[in-house]
């Protein structure tokens, strides 16, 4: 089977390691081969490759993808949305396809055809460089290298990671691949870490609950917002703050957003080390706005319908690590009426 078109789609996007001197973390708490071995990469370029495939892989004949889509099962500060359009990116399938490169056809002409190119876009030298995979996003093919058979178990799944989020988002830069590659990788050798956790979902970018949520995470084992993170939860009187609550009680026509936002920005600044509340100051900030200036937690709040709303609204909570898996703010006495934070 042949890469072919490329000049044409312009879609084939490379997966290695370039092992430059004096760009390696060798040493750092990032452990070894993925973890460290890309510091400042370039979305690529690269001309027609002629590579031969000898069969179809799946999670039967490729052990380290069944475990890799099995770990991203189980990260539970992505939200099921994220964690589907992950797994959905690894799963084989006649839409997503993955070919082990025959190592007899894979010969020196070929692999240096690639490496030049490479190089050629990263300044460096073709003999300092290693390839492990090649995808194409638009028919969701991965092929891999007869190099990428000579990983460890963990760095087969980062390089798995690393194609499968080239597929989610084809158009990222390589700088933010990589950076995702190597979180990736720290958090499946440090699964039990909340701040591995919180880096994997900074630097993958899936979504803005997913960030809450690590980030709630963080303070929640480090103990940073002490007694005000009750049984998962916080209470909105603390969060917002006493003069959001007065601006919304005496009339709905005012603008409180700001307000929200001043008490966010003050509870940050008296706990600087939380994350959480970081995660919560960029989110409010980034609330679309309509016509008329409102973003839709503004018109959750001044529903004509719900005037004890505003009334009930200090007695309220951020609901975070419900059983639901949602992140919501959530009402006392009112179990049908909550706000739930979403992209």
């Amino acid at each position: 089977m042949l890469i072919e078109n490329v000049k044409k789609t312009g879609a084939v996007l490379l997966s290695c390691w370039a092992l430059f001197g004096g760009t390696s973390f060798a040493g750092t708490d990032m452990g070894n081969g993925g973890a460290g071995v890309i510091r400042n990469g370039h979305p690529m370029t690269f001309y027609t490759a002629r590579i031969f495939v000898n069969r179809a892989e799946d999670e039967t004949t490729l052990p380290e993808l069944r475990t890799v889509m099995d770990r991203v099962s189980g990260i539970e500060v992505l939200s099921t949305d994220s964690r589907m359009a992950l797994y959905k990116a690894l799963n084989p399938s006649e839409s997503r396809r993955y070919f082990r490169v025959d190592k007899g056809y894979f010969d020196d002409i070929t692999q240096q055809r690639l490496k030049a190119e490479y190089s050629r876009v990263m300044a460096g030298s073709p003999s300092d460089l290693t390839l492990f995979a090649v995808t194409d996003t638009i028919t969701k093919t991965t092929f891999l290298l007869p190099q990428f058979f000579d990983l460890s178990e963990v760095e087969k799944q980062a390089i798995l990671f690393h194609e499968a989020y080239w597929i989610l988002f084809p158009k990222a830069s390589y700088d933010r691949v990589v950076n995702a590659e190597i979180s990736f990788q720290e958090l499946m050798e440090n699964p039990a870490n909340a701040r591995s956790s919180l880096r994997f979902v900074k630097n993958s970018f899936f979504s803005s609950v997913d960030l809450i949520r690590a980030a709630a995470l963080v303070d929640k084992t480090d103990g940073t917002l002490g007694d005000l993170f009750v049984n998962g939860s916080l209470r909105l009187s603390v969060l917002f703050g006493h003069a959001y609550f007065s601006c919304v009680s005496n009339t709905v026509s005012r603008d409180c957003h700001g307000v929200l936002e001043a008490g966010l920005i003050a509870l940050s600044n008296k706990y600087g080390r939380s994350e959480l509340l970081k995660a919560l100051i960029g989110y409010f900030q980034g609330l679309e706005k309509d016509l008329i200036g409102n973003n839709r937690f503004d018109d959750w709040i001044a529903s004509s319908i719900h005037w004890d709303r505003r009334r009930k609204l200090n007695q309220g909570y951020l609901a975070i690590f419900g059983d639901d898996n949602k992140i919501a703010i959530r009402i006392d006495g009112e179990s049908d009426d909550s706000f739930e934070i979403r992209d």
